[in-house]
């Protein structure tokens, strides 16, 4: 091959003009030169198929990168997107909070101006002291008067320390019902709160899911484009097959998201279906892409894992659409029934093109 100094393009007039010397070969009976012609064939075929073989892996792994970027993009917007729907809901749980805590307030003070505290009203025993008190001043008996005096200074804090323990038990028991009411007002708002999060995490780790098979199918399609455009030879040079290929079949590398943490640190619900989304939100949320070995058509989750912290004030990310392969799809954030609703939010993407999630469309939920 490098005897005829070829260059890539020439490679298929090159074979045809070498079979057809072959031919020559072959009818001047020259079969030592027919048989060098014919390995030469065997070498630019060879070649030639190794050529188609690079450019097609080269081809792809360049449309895997682009898909990569905007994985690394569409995974960004998308967490972006549930870091303010969360914000959004632990911004008004807060305020139901406080608007609880100032009602309460303002019950517990009205109560406290309903109640009339009484007079303090002294003993016979402390009044005859005082008397007899002021008699032994008068009679100008002051040894006996200071005496007098100290024992009814005493006994007087006795009794107003006694009134005053009783006025504050009276108006403790007229308070109570207050606090009760408080109690249980403030109970069900914090169990409609967590089971709001709950409902956010899961709804998060769904369309994540959904994220990240849309992109593996656009690496399947890539690859499927590949094995459509080579011939069976040519297949064969490949280091793997088609179904099971490290090449073909990379996963995409990004930045974690922060799922996992709050699922694993925040608070559990006792119930087994919150369990149940707790554990499939934590099997669901890593940004990388899970390998299509092991992907199937079920919603079982991803093998990947993430991080999220479970601080009110930390949000978390996530979000996007769902596409198969060479064919628009859709992913549908359907809203949910009772107070915690999510608004419905459609994209439609193909293997071209990722449709994004714009964060106006989207509707907070109410604690």
């Amino acid at each position: 091959m490098a005897d005829f100094g070829l260059e890539a393009s020439n490679i298929a007039s090159t074979i045809a003009t070498l079979k057809q010397r072959m031919q020559e070969a072959v009818d001047a009976q020259d079969y030592v030169l027919a048989a060098k012609i014919r390995d030469q064939i065997g070498e630019l075929a060879k070649s030639q198929q190794e050529d188609m073989v690079n450019m097609q892996k080269s081809q792809y792994n360049d449309e895997c990168r682009r898909i990569e970027q905007q994985y690394e993009l569409e995974l960004e917007r998308f967490n972006r997107t549930w870091e303010e729907r969360l914000l959004a809901f632990e911004n008004k749980a807060r305020a139901k909070r406080d608007e609880l805590e100032i009602e309460y307030n303002y019950e517990l003070k009205n109560g406290e101006s309903a109640f009339q505290r009484a007079p303090v009203k002294f003993s016979a025993a402390l009044l005859n002291l005082r008397e007899k008190q002021i008699s032994a001043g008068r009679t100008g008996h002051f040894e006996e008067a200071i005496i007098l005096k100290r024992e009814a200074d005493a006994m007087e804090a006795e009794e107003i320390q006694a009134h005053e323990k009783l006025q504050d038990f009276l108006e403790q028991q007229g308070s109570e019902p207050i606090h009760k009411r408080f109690e249980i007002r403030k109970n069900s708002l914090e169990q409609r709160i967590e089971a709001g999060k709950v409902d956010i995490m899961t709804r998060w780790a769904a369309d994540l899911e959904a994220l990240q098979k849309h992109f593996e199918a656009l690496k399947r399609h890539e690859a499927n484009k590949i094995f459509t455009t080579l011939n069976p030879k040519q297949r064969m040079t490949l280091d793997d097959t088609k179904n099971h290929t490290s090449q073909l079949k990379q996963t995409i590398k990004t930045a974690k998201s922060p799922l996992t943490s709050y699922i694993k640190s925040g608070p559990r619900s006792s119930s087994r279906s919150t369990s149940r989304s707790g554990s499939r939100a934590c099997t669901l949320c890593q940004g990388a892409i899970p390998s299509s070995a092991t992907m199937t058509p079920s919603r079982a989750g991803s093998t990947s894992r993430a991080r999220i912290p479970t601080s009110t004030s930390t949000v978390e990310r996530m979000r996007v659409s769902k596409a198969s392969p060479g064919a628009a799809s859709r992913t549908n954030l359907g809203s949910r029934t009772g107070r915690m609703n999510l608004g419905a939010s459609q994209t439609v993407s193909t293997p071209g093109r990722i449709g994004g999630v714009s964060p106006s469309g989207l509707q907070t939920i109410s604690p």
